[in-house]
């Protein structure tokens, strides 16, 4: 039986005398489709006959280098990291300007940056300006990190610690600032001429740039974002003065520490605290297991307390 219009409309007209052209054509877009196949069959052989010759004489190492650094420059390889930290260790983000080593030591200086507040941790010693300055101006104008220093911590009055604080404060924006210092030190050290002046400086600097401040003594919580991330203030030397009152204990242990909390991710900040005050802290409060550490300039001493290490077990640690 033939086509006919009603059951097949592309074929018109009288059944009988289509039915041979029509399956003429059906043969010859078969022909066409094998040949179409048969030039893809080709073609994908010479794709893979090129890829698996360019694999087998091409650097793969530095083309995967080369990559990555494509991948620097336009900040993709930066938002993976940041999107896959923020995923792993919460919402609060450290940065580290490079410091020079010149005295064999360089100094401390950090940013802390919380979805809601940016806070300054200590300011640099005046030889390593040039580099702070540098790195402020990449955070705040190229990368848009951080758009005010809200709050600024100073963990002690060593001048590799404070002398940055004016420049910055007159040169990036701290609107309604707030510091955070450790109590004024008493006994040995309270007449330590240059440890008073360069407190001095420091409030000077403050009062100067319109920042109001604390002087902490013990433990002070500051909630940065509420429900969100708490900073704890630790001052390991106001418990007992007279702990730290003998010249033998250096003005290091003086340090205030900082303890970011945000779920169970902890991150610490400890000055320049050596030995006493590492094993007064490991003695008076409960060390969580850290995600960040940042270790002082000094580095890891011989006479640290091994304790307080084991206790804080950090995950990552930078020393600057």
């Amino acid at each position: 039986m033939g086509y006919t219009p009603e059951n097949n409309p592309y074929i018109p007209g009288d059944p009988y005398s289509y039915d041979l052209k029509w399956i003429v054509k059906k043969i010859k877009e078969f022909d066409s489709s094998v040949a179409k196949i048969s030039n893809l069959e080709t073609q994908f052989a010479a794709l893979k006959a090129y890829v698996d010759n360019f694999i087998s004489e091409a650097d793969v190492a530095a083309l995967v280098n080369a990559r990555l650094d494509e991948m620097y420059d336009d900040g993709t390889l930066q938002q993976i990291i940041e999107s896959s930290f923020v995923e792993l260790y919460g919402p609060v983000k450290y940065y580290f300007p490079d410091l020079s080593t010149d005295n064999g030591y360089s100094g401390n200086c950090a940013l802390a940056v919380t979805p809601a507040k940016t806070i300054l941790l200590d300011a640099g010693p005046s030889s390593d300006w040039t580099n702070i300055k540098a790195w402020l101006d990449d955070l705040y104008y190229s990368r848009h990190v951080f758009t005010n220093i809200d709050i600024i911590v100073i963990s002690h009055y060593h001048y590799d610690h404070i002398e940055n604080l004016n420049n910055i404060l007159l040169n990036f924006p701290h609107s309604a600032a707030v510091a955070y210092l450790p109590l004024n030190p008493s006994g040995y050290y309270a007449d330590d001429a240059t440890i008073q002046s360069n407190r001095q400086d420091v409030i000077d600097a403050l009062n100067n740039n319109n920042v109001g401040y604390y002087e902490i003594n013990g433990v002070e919580e500051v909630v940065t974002d509420p429900d969100f991330v708490t900073m704890k203030l630790i001052n390991s030397s106001s418990a007992d003065y007279a702990y730290y009152s003998a010249e033998q204990s250096p003005y290091n242990d003086y340090s205030m520490v900082t303890i970011f909390h945000t779920g169970d991710v902890y991150a610490m900040f400890p000055g320049d605290i050596q030995h006493d005050a590492q094993e007064r802290i490991f003695d008076t409060y409960e060390l969580p297991s850290l995600f960040l550490y940042s270790i002082h300039h000094h580095g890891i001493q011989d006479d640290d307390f091994v304790p307080f290490l084991s206790a804080i077990s950090p995950e990552y640690a930078v020393l600057q």
